[in-house]
Formats: C-alpha cells, structure tokens, sequence
C-alpha cells in the first residue's frame, strides 16, 4: 500500500478502515468496503471513487512482504499503522 506513505494517518483503526473478509476458497483476504471517515478513503478522492477502484482487490503484499491470509493483512496492517502513529 504505497498511497500509505502520501497520506497522514487519521483515525486509530489499524486496518485503515478496510473491511478484509477471507476468500473461502484460498483464504486470502480481500477488500469489500472502505469506511466513509477512514484513512482509507483518501485512496482516491471521493468514498464512492476509492470503493470502486479497491472492492474486491485482494491484498498479496504490504511493504513488500507478501501476504498469505487474513490474519496476516491484519497483522502486518496493524504494524503499518503502529509505524504511522510514531511519525
């Protein structure tokens, strides 16, 4: 998630306000939506832009590091956000 490092953290939700549910079938995680007074949203410039170009993208790496499941996005998104609040 390079947009991440253009734009200030807003909120104290560690996923950024994605909803990342797990793909049945393989089990990675993938976003469904993006709260409307999120950091998330400044994606793109407006919710409805940002839900559009994002809903269902599935998330294979952060910074660099590949992604394997939910529980990894989530961790690795709570790290992110951890990273954020320090600067």
């Amino acid at each position: 998630m390079y947009w991440l490092s253009f734009i200030q953290v807003t909120d104290d939700d560690p996923s950024f306000g994605l909803a990342l549910p797990a793909d049945e079938l393989n089990h990675q995680a993938y976003i469904t939506d993006v709260k409307e007074t999120s950091t998330g949203v400044k994606m793109y410039v407006t919710h409805k832009s940002t839900v559009k170009n994002v809903k269902g993208a599935y998330l294979v790496g952060i910074n660099d590091k590949k992604v394997f499941g939910k529980d990894d996005a989530i961790a690795m998104l709570w790290q992110l956000h951890d990273e954020c609040a320090e600067t």
